[in-house]
């Protein structure tokens, strides 16, 4: 039958086409694996070694200060060492003024004169009084030697006479008083006694007029000596214990530079508000450059430390609980913990840290490009300037670099 010969034949013809395939497709397969193999590089290279890069830094050789004084500076103000008011000591209208503002004073110059008539009458009055009180008295009592009075009326006129001397001292000394004059002395108070001076001061302030009527009481002068002055100071409870009374003191004010003075004077007790010490401090002033009033600055000194480690404050790595440097250890970054102590300026007083670690005296600190290096990298040193560092009397140029830090060769920026 035709339909079963064409199945038949159809089915000759796939087995022919498998028969030959089979060893095609083994062929393909085999020349591409031979083509893959031939493409193969002959052996693997190692994978090449990545070397640590070295960062460049700046360093410089910790030199410790030998003396380093440990200050405080305070602004102040200028204060007189003393003050004179001179007040009316009796009523009475100004005739006379001797002396104008400015003037030197002397001691126990007369300054201004109060109207004096009425006075004088008085005293006139009282000393008559008192005359006839005393003549009356001498012949009392010469009556009494010949037993012609009593000694009651005796007393009673020698009491009689005594009031009336009073009375005449009384007018006299108001009378004295209308003349208002310069003390004779000014109390010392380095001895605590009353010092006589050729000059008491300037007369600062004239506070009357001549014709104006004054009071017992009333301010007419004041005096002002300024060749002293006082700087008050309010130490901190802190500091208190390093100051003493004659210590040294250095007050700075604008146009006259530095001058030296001294401790004169320590409150005992503390103010109860601010809780601070009232210092006083005495200051030369012949030229008087000084005046009261201004503002100086005082530097107060706590003590004087020796063989200090002071290091610039850019090398210092802030952290979350104190600070760290690195110094530079046979080429490789080694960190050390310190703390912070005094600040003068850009330097700082390295301490040891939390650990115990500290900088010794030769170490190479690294003040540039400290925050590139961690524990053991590899560094190499780059030229340097000069850095100045407090010392005695001053700074002291040691070393001082700007350069930019770089790794292998290339620019890079501090973190």
């Amino acid at each position: 039958m035709p339909m079963e010969s064409n199945v038949r034949k159809s089915s000759i013809i796939k087995s022919v086409l498998r028969k030959v395939m089979a060893p095609l497709g083994a062929c393909v397969f085999g020349l591409v694996v031979l083509f893959g193999l031939r493409m193969l590089p002959d052996r693997v290279k190692p994978e090449a070694k990545i070397e640590d890069p070295i960062v460049n830094v700046s360093v410089v050789e910790i030199k410790p200060v030998e003396r380093l004084a440990d200050t405080f500076t305070v602004e102040c103000i200028v204060e007189p060492w003393a003050t004179i008011r001179l007040s009316a000591e009796t009523a009475g209208r100004i005739e006379k003024i001797s002396a104008v503002e400015g003037d030197l004073i002397q001691p126990n110059q007369p300054l201004i004169s109060l109207e004096r008539d009425l006075l004088e009458a008085a005293f006139r009055q009282a000393k008559a009084k008192a005359d006839f009180d005393a003549r009356e008295y001498l012949r009392t009592e010469a009556a009494n030697e010949r037993n012609a009075v009593t000694q009651m009326e005796v007393d009673v006129v020698r009491s009689a006479a005594e009031v009336s001397k009073a009375a005449m001292d009384l007018a006299e000394a108001q009378l004295r008083r209308t003349i208002i004059r310069a003390p004779a002395t000014v109390h010392d108070n380095n001895r605590g006694t009353n010092n006589p001076t050729k000059v008491l001061g300037v007369l600062d302030n004239l506070a009357v007029e001549v014709g104006e009527f004054v009071k017992s009481g009333d301010l007419v002068a004041e005096i002002v000596d300024s060749s002293v002055v006082k700087v008050m100071v309010d130490v901190p409870e802190r500091d208190v214990r390093y100051i003493r009374p004659g210590q040294a003191v250095v007050v700075q004010a604008d146009g006259a530079g530095e001058v030296v003075g001294t401790i004169h004077f320590i409150k005992t007790a503390a103010d109860e508000r601010t809780r601070t010490f009232r210092t006083e401090i005495k200051v030369p002033n012949p030229t008087g450059e000084i005046r009261p009033g201004m503002i100086v600055k005082v530097r107060l000194l706590r003590q004087e430390l020796a063989d200090v480690i002071m290091i610039p404050l850019d090398a210092v790595i802030p952290l979350e609980s104190g600070y760290e440097v690195y110094v530079n250890a046979d080429g490789k970054a080694e960190r050390r913990q310190v703390s912070l102590g005094i600040i003068r300026g850009r330097m700082v007083q390295a301490l040891p840290g939390a650990t115990g670690e500290s900088l010794r005296a030769g170490d190479r600190l690294i003040i540039s490009g400290q925050r590139l290096v961690a524990e053991g990298q590899l560094i190499a040193e780059q030229p340097m300037a000069a850095l100045a560092v407090p010392g005695e009397g001053g700074l002291v140029q040691v070393a001082e670099v700007e350069p930019s830090a770089r790794v292998n060769g290339t620019g890079g920026n501090e973190r």
